[in-house]
Parts: C-alpha cells; sequence; structure tokens
C-alpha cells in the first residue's frame, strides 16, 4: 500500500512537470514566431496613432491565430493563469446548418473571424441578433442572412490577418446581462491604460484609467467619455487584472486584451491587436507621441 501510494505520487508530479514544461513551451514557440514587424527609419518620431497603422499592415497569419476567437481560448487555457476564467465553449456549430434554439437554454452564438456577430439566447428565446455590428430582427428566419454577413472574413486596410483565420460560428456559456467590460492597451507587454465600458447593449458608460487607476490624462478616441464614477470601481480587481493582461501580452509588441469582471471572477474576452480597425485616434493630439515614444 505505501509503495502504491508513493507510485502515485511520482505520477503525479511528473504530470505536474510536463504540464508546467508544455506551458512554457508554448509561450517560447510563439516568442520565437512573431518576430518584430518591419519598422520604418522615423519609427521613433512617430506618435501611436500612426503606429497602431503601421503594425496591423504587418501582422503575420502567427497574429492571426491570436484573433480567432476559438482558437485562442486553447492557447489561454494553457496558460493556466491564476484566477482568470474563459468562456465555456458549448459547441463549434455547422455553418451549413439551421439555428438550433435547444442548444442550451442560454447561450451566446458568434463568430471566430469578426467584430459584433452575436446571437443571444435566453429561454431557448432569440433575445438579440447583431451581424458586423448590425441590429436584426430577433427571429430564426434571419440566422442564414446572419451567417452571409457575419462569417466573411475581416477586409479593412489595416487587418490583413483576419484573412488567415478559418471562418466558424462558436456558442459559448452566456456571461449575464450587466458585464463589465476592461480593455489594457499594453505595448512590449506593459499596460499603458485601460479603458473600462458598462452597459454595452444599453446606456453605454464608459472611464479611461492610467496604469495607476487614475482618471488618464487621454482618450483613444475622440469622443471622451468620463461618466463612471472611479469610486465604484474594485481596483484591487483591476490591478489583478492589469498582472493577468501583463502576462498575456508579453509575446507582443502591441496587445489589447479585453477581460470581463462578471460577479466578483475576471473572464477572459479576446486579444485585440487592431482595435477600431487601427483608427485609433489619442486625444489630446499631444499624448499621441508621448505613448507613441514608448513603443520603439
Amino acid at each position: 500500500m505505501i509503495i502504491q501510494k508513493k507510485i502515485i505520487l511520482l505520477i503525479m508530479i511528473l504530470v505536474l512537470i510536463f504540464i508546467s514544461d508544455n506551458r512554457e513551451k508554448i509561450q517560447e514557440n510563439f516568442e520565437n514566431i512573431l518576430k518584430p514587424i518591419s519598422k520604418p527609419k522615423n519609427w521613433n518620431s512617430i506618435g501611436f496613432n500612426e503606429k497602431i497603422k503601421i503594425y496591423g499592415l504587418n501582422l503575420t497569419e502567427e497574429h492571426g491565430f491570436f484573433a480567432d476567437k476559438l482558437r485562442v481560448k486553447k492557447y489561454i487555457n494553457d496558460l493556466n493563469i491564476s484566477n482568470l476564467k474563459v468562456p465555456k465553449l458549448l459547441k463549434v456549430l455547422d455553418k451549413n446548418g439551421d439555428l438550433d434554439l435547444n442548444i442550451a437554454k442560454e447561450c451566446i452564438i458568434k463568430t471566430n473571424n469578426g467584430w459584433n456577430d452575436i446571437i443571444i439566447i435566453k429561454n431557448n428565446k432569440i433575445e438579440k441578433m447583431i451581424a458586423r455590428g448590425k441590429n436584426l430582427e430577433p427571429k430564426k428566419e434571419n440566422y442564414e442572412f446572419w451567417k452571409k454577413r457575419s462569417l466573411v472574413p475581416q477586409k479593412l486596410k489595416y487587418e490583413d490577418h483576419y484573412k488567415f483565420i478559418k471562418p466558424e460560428i462558436l456558442c459559448e456559456e452566456y456571461l449575464g446581462d450587466n458585464l463589465q467590460d476592461y480593455k489594457f492597451y499594453c505595448i512590449h507587454g506593459k499596460v499603458e491604460f485601460i479603458s473600462i465600458m458598462k452597459g454595452r447593449f444599453k446606456k453605454v458608460s464608459k472611464i479611461c484609467l492610467n496604469r495607476n487607476l487614475e482618471l488618464n490624462s487621454f482618450s483613444p478616441s475622440k469622443k471622451v467619455y468620463n461618466n463612471i464614477d472611479i469610486n465604484t470601481l474594485d481596483k484591487p480587481k483591476i490591478q489583478e487584472m492589469i498582472k493577468i493582461s501583463e502576462k498575456i501580452s508579453s509575446i507582443f509588441e502591441f496587445a489589447r486584451i479585453d477581460l470581463y469582471l462578471i460577479n466578483n471572477n475576471i473572464y477572459f474576452g479576446e486579444i485585440t491587436l487592431t482595435p477600431m480597425a487601427c483608427k485609433v485616434q489619442i486625444t489630446p493630439p499631444k499624448y499621441d507621441l508621448i505613448l507613441g515614444k514608448k513603443w520603439f
């Protein structure tokens, strides 16, 4: 009996060592694949707004893997980051099939290769249907149109890496109505600022913070929102999310790591390499160059 226990303990130790080594290899492999982008001679003198466009034009098939909302799930799970949950994948749907409203009582259906392509199902009924940002009447008859519009690869100028993503439809657990969306803008694996959004499908509220969780001096867009009370934010949780974002973003020159905070749990959203299709407009403009200098 003692010998058997020792054998079991030895096996468990070997399994843990294998998992740890495998996770490190996953990280190392991508560090080797994701080479620095080709930069113009005036790189050090231009601002963030221009750099993000140059970055987008130079992204590769390897970068496309991380923009794939389906395949990136396994990568994040394999990193085994403490206190980070990944929304459960329920099923990959047949692109030629009909919409089955009994797939789960509550779930969200989305594509892996686009933006704002979602179907929210509650009580086995369609509550919301959006295809590439366009609201559709939430009925089964619109599913074919939804697929036709949503499965087309992104063709925007600075998002060429999306062409490497095989379009898929995935169904995953529904995380609830009251999503708190946290977007961490990371340069060389360091969070430089944070955009927080509440009320995505209702009245939208936003705030922009620096990494010290103070009101930020600039916004990534011309329209500046600061209509969330900073005193209501869970700062210890945001600090934890900063650490998570910096771990995930460590292999990229730039990445925006999108996380959710739901019932005190942190969930992975996605890795965004070309936020706002690279049409970022750091406002006020003087901060564009200040931020750009951090991207060497």
